[in-house]
């Protein structure tokens, strides 16, 4: 955005009046360009932040682009392993079981166990995702007042929640045992119906002296 600069500037080498009016009409200016300055300065720093976030956002992408050509480039030397087959030292190859690639880590020969179920002789490639490697910040973003969780039938991909959802699951609202609890608890019973209720137990046969 664009700050507008002062009409007029005090020169101490003009008359009184018009020091006197210049100054006045700076000053009157003043504010209105502290103003227009804060509003560039957030402006600076919104897009300070913005081009943060997709610096990151595409180191994220190159990362996994790296990643994605290592294994095409891995993939494109190995061959479907054979069982019974001879392999050398550092031989690449893919299980035709989960299509993984391997590497030979001995040479060997005539062995008819399928490299994925084969850990003394062949070595994946596959790159393994230590436990508890994965931050909150490496997640998708969420939208606010959202809850992980999956409504959607059938085992699948964790969903962002509404507050509406997280209800329905629970049974909040409805005719099950929460929901009378949370419209017991919504509409209390007031303390003169309590009141009245107990004096007329008093007058009844039981309450009579």
């Amino acid at each position: 955005m664009a700050i507008a600069g002062f009409s007029a500037v005090p020169n101490r080498n003009t008359s009184r009046t018009e020091l006197v009016n210049t100054t006045n009409t700076f000053f009157s200016e003043v504010a209105q360009f502290v103003t227009d300055a804060n509003a560039l300065a957030d402006d600076v720093n919104t897009g300070a932040e913005t081009a943060s976030t997709k610096a990151s956002e595409a180191e994220a992408s190159a990362d996994a682009a790296a990643a994605a050509a290592d294994a095409a480039s891995l993939a494109s030397n190995a061959t479907m392993w054979i069982s019974g087959g001879s392999y050398v030292l550092g031989q690449l190859v893919w299980s035709p079981i989960d299509y993984k690639t391997y590497r030979a880590i001995t040479a060997h020969n005539s062995e008819t166990t399928d490299p994925s179920a084969d850990a003394t002789n062949w070595l994946s490639l596959e790159v393994a995702i230590a436990d508890d490697a994965i931050t909150n910040a490496k997640l998708a973003n969420m939208a606010t007042a959202r809850i992980k969780g999956r409504v959607t039938a059938g085992t699948g991909d964790p969903e962002d929640l509404t507050a509406a959802q997280v209800k329905a699951m629970l049974g909040v609202g409805s005719t099950t045992l929460a929901g009378a609890r949370e419209r017991r608890h919504a509409n209390p019973r007031p303390v003169r119906d309590a009141v009245s209720d107990h004096a007329g137990n008093q007058d009844g046969p039981a309450g009579k002296q």
